[in-house]
């Protein structure tokens, strides 16, 4: 993605370890800064552009179903571990909070037709799987 400037005049320029672009007909802001000497101005866009590494963690082995659910949803673990889930609506208002050992069930009867997060953490690990839910 390049920068792109919309101006009535300008140019650009290098040199040995040296670069020069300026523009005519912008709003003036300025800047100027010492030891490699750096002058600005005009609207100086700075272009930025960065890597991000997501490192994956170990998910948690979790059975949630059934989705889309209309009455209970159930959460199922073969591992006899304590767990936490918070569910949330697509706001990221929590609605619930609730710990539990191996397997629960989460009513959603009454819960209003729509889309859920819920966040289920195992917590001597502190591994945690997200899931997103359908309430037909």
């Amino acid at each position: 993605m390049s920068q792109q400037v919309v101006s009535s005049a300008g140019h650009s320029g290098t040199g040995a370890n040296t670069s020069i672009t300026y523009s005519v007909g912008e709003l003036a802001v300025s800047s100027y800064d010492s030891q490699n000497t750096s002058v600005h101005e005009g609207i100086i866009q700075n272009f930025l552009e960065a890597t991000i590494q997501i490192e994956q963690l170990p998910n948690i082995q979790l059975h949630v179903f059934p989705n889309p659910v209309q009455t209970y949803l159930q959460i199922q673990s073969s591992q006899h571990h304590e767990y936490e889930y918070v569910l949330t609506n697509i706001q990221g208002e929590i609605i619930e909070t609730q710990s539990f050992i191996q397997n629960h069930t989460v009513p959603f009867i009454s819960r209003t037709p729509g889309t859920y997060l819920l966040q289920v953490r195992e917590l001597q690990t502190q591994k945690m799987n997200t899931y997103t839910i359908i309430k037909k």
